[in-house]
């Protein structure tokens, strides 16, 4: 990723498409009507990991809700 000069922010997940996506931007000169398969997939996989993060959010505010419900319980 160091290699590909790819900014600490967009090293995630995907970031492997990222440095395909802009080999082929590069490549092509910026032309929007290229690399749409390339933008697709990463795009795909920026959202996929966006749902990831959400459903593990809510794993969590699952998890901290039963731990007080059972501490109220205890209380009591």
């Amino acid at each position: 990723m160091a290699d590909a000069k790819l900014p600490l922010a967009y090293r995630d997940t995907c970031a492997h498409l990222l440095i395909d996506l802009n080999k082929c931007r590069r490549g092509t000169w910026w032309n929007p009507n290229k690399c749409g398969h390339e933008r697709h997939t990463f795009e795909e996989c920026e959202y996929n990991a966006y749902l990831q993060r959400i459903e593990a959010k809510v794993q969590e505010n699952k998890v901290l809700a039963a731990r007080k419900a059972a501490a109220a319980a205890a209380e009591d």
